[in-house]
């Protein structure tokens, strides 16, 4: 897929545990920190998961670990 220089596609979430590093220049190591960081179409997600209380977002952070590539 082709998309001009400034515009950032967010990558499917299947195989994400499997993709360290993440972000756009792979400069971040966690999925914790990529989840925070993102903005644009994604701010409401990601204030989402902020807001969050801590059990429910390492909730998510173990859901997300399970989506791996391979056996």
């Amino acid at each position: 897929r082709f998309v001009d220089r400034n515009i950032f596609m967010t990558a499917e979430l299947w195989g994400v545990a499997s993709t360290p590093p993440y972000g756009h220049r792979n400069d971040m190591t966690t999925l914790d920190e990529i989840i925070r960081a993102h903005g644009g179409s994604g701010r409401a997600a990601s204030d989402a998961y902020q807001a969050a209380e801590e059990v429910d977002r390492q909730a998510i952070i173990a859901f997300l670990k399970t989506l791996v590539i391979g056996p």
